[in-house]
């Protein structure tokens, strides 16, 4: 289950030394609370981000469909090389995710995105962090890539659409999430 909350209380029991925190949830399916009561959970808390834009998803791939054409490459290929080129690096609580792997290892064996970072002095080992693959990207990183498959795309002579014809697909993707998900809240009710 994941919902978008806010903490409105902190209380601790005094007599055990535990705390209580009470969230205020923007949506919960009530045939939820059978299934976890009386369960021992792992609750995971980070800030809320907006996932990616639907529209900007397939704004992004029309145009390495393009760029493709031109590149004689496939749209995977053009994904890939953007993602090496301008990917944002994955982070978790404790920094980037990477890892350091014998230099005879071919990382395409590992699964995810992995960028070379550098190489150890001896020769004998090679140092990567993961790349977010577009679909883990948050709106505001979405815009940023986007932006930059923009800019290649320009160079390659493909018209592309405006900021404010992009802003008004991420405007109407925004609607429509938002009718879809009354209509989920609506249904379970």
């Amino acid at each position: 289950m994941e919902s978008k909350a806010r903490l409105v209380d902190i209380a601790k029991d005094w007599r055990n030394g535990k705390f209580r925190l009470t969230f205020e949830l923007d949506s919960f399916l009530p045939n939820m609370v059978d299934a976890i009561k009386d369960c021992c959970l792992r609750l995971s808390v980070k800030k809320w981000k907006e996932k990616r834009s639907l529209d900007a998803n397939a704004y992004m791939w029309v145009l390495f469909t393009k760029m493709a054409a031109i590149l004689q490459s496939t749209p995977n290929e053009i994904h890939d090389e953007m993602l090496y080129r301008y990917g944002i690096p994955d982070e978790d609580e404790d920094g980037y995710i990477s890892i350091a792997v014998r230099s005879r290892i071919d990382i395409a064996r590992i699964e995810g995105y992995w960028k070379l970072y550098k190489e150890s002095r001896d020769g004998k080992y090679k140092y990567y962090y993961r790349i977010k693959g577009t679909s883990e990207l948050d709106t505001a990183e979405m815009a940023w890539f986007l932006q930059r498959v923009i800019e290649e795309a320009e160079e390659l002579g493909i018209e592309t659409a405006t900021p404010d014809q992009i802003r008004e697909m991420e405007a109407l993707w925004e609607r429509n999430r938002s009718r879809a998900e009354y209509k989920k809240i609506s249904a379970d009710a």
